[in-house]
């Protein structure tokens, strides 16, 4: 029962390691780039035409095995099915070729 644990804390342990942010500077997106990046996550809202964002954010973060990655990250917010607002989610991804892709990474944020 404790094996299948440990390897599974074993292997977070190490992808998280090999993701690692060794650097990361802050860019300026485009209105264009920001267009887009809200109608990517407005797409997973119940109501896409409520969404509200706050605090987006980009940076080419450059990861431990040296590979360099636009991340972009920011909160959105929209109207549930009973048509009140809910919180603040945080949401995150990477801009490749100019086209934001959602992308999960271990912390969403950890660019400043």
């Amino acid at each position: 029962m404790k094996a299948p644990l440990i390897l599974s804390l074993l292997l977070m342990s190490a992808c998280s390691n090999m993701f690692s942010v060794v650097a990361a500077t802050p860019v300026q997106l485009s209105a264009r780039q920001i267009a887009q990046i809200e109608g990517t996550v407005a797409n997973d809202l119940y109501d896409r035409d409520t969404a509200h964002f706050r605090n987006l954010r980009a940076a080419d973060v450059t990861t431990s095995n040296g590979a360099i990655v636009r991340r972009v990250c920011g909160e959105v917010s929209g109207k549930n099915p009973m048509g009140s607002y809910g919180l603040y989610s945080a949401f995150g991804g990477v801009l490749t070729g100019g086209v934001y892709v959602d992308e999960d990474y271990p912390i969403r944020c950890e660019i400043s």
